[in-house]
C-alpha cells in the first residue's frame, strides 16, 4: 500500500533513508564522507521536518513501512529527491510502486519529472532507466568537501 509520511513515521523513514544511503553509496564515496553526510543530513529533526515541507509517500507491507519516495512539485515539473527501499526488501515491486504514485501527480504539474544520482549508483541508474528516465547530463558537485559527479535525468510521463 502507498500512503503518505506522518511525524510517526519519522523513525522508519530515518532508518530506511540511513540503510539505502549506505547501500547505494557504499564503494563510490569515502567512508568517512558518508559517515559525515548519514550524520548530518539524516536526523530526526532534518526527517521531520522534511515529512512537514516536502511531499514523502510511503510503501507498506502490512503495518511495516518499506520504502518511501521523497519529492517536491516545482511549478512546471516534478523533482524526485530519493526513492529508497529497505535492502531485503527491493526487487519486490515496492520502488516501482512508488515511482508510479509519483507520475501519477506529476501529470497534473507538467508531466516532466526530474532526478539526481550520484555517478557509479548502478543500481540506482538502472532503474530509473528500465522505468524510461533518460540521461540529460553529468554535473560535477561536492558532498563535504569530497568532488562526486551526478547524473541527471528526466522522464516525461504519458
Amino acid at each position: 500500500m502507498i500512503r503518505k509520511a506522518t511525524e510517526n513515521d519519522v523513525e522508519a523513514v530515518k532508518l530506511i533513508g540511513i540503510l539505502s544511503t549506505q547501500q547505494a553509496y557504499e564503494g563510490i564515496i569515502p567512508e568517512d564522507v558518508l559517515n559525515d553526510a548519514i550524520t548530518e543530513s539524516i536526523t530526526t529533526e532534518r526527517m521531520l521536518e522534511q515529512i512537514k515541507n516536502r511531499t514523502i509517500m510511503l510503501a507498506t507491507e502490512g503495518e511495516m513501512v518499506v520504502g518511501f519516495a521523497m519529492y517536491e512539485h516545482k511549478q512546471d515539473h516534478t523533482h524526485i529527491d530519493v526513492i529508497y527501499v529497505l535492502p531485503h526488501m527491493q526487487n519486490q515491486g515496492y520502488g516501482k510502486k512508488l515511482l508510479d504514485f509519483v507520475e501519477t501527480e506529476a501529470k497534473d504539474h507538467g508531466k516532466l519529472i526530474t532526478l539526481d544520482i550520484e555517478n557509479g549508483n548502478v543500481k540506482g541508474e538502472e532503474f530509473y532507466l528500465s522505468q524510461g528516465f533518460e540521461i540529460v547530463e553529468y554535473r560535477p558537485d561536492t558532498l563535504f568537501e569530497y568532488p562526486i559527479k551526478r547524473i541527471i535525468m528526466k522522464k516525461v510521463c504519458n
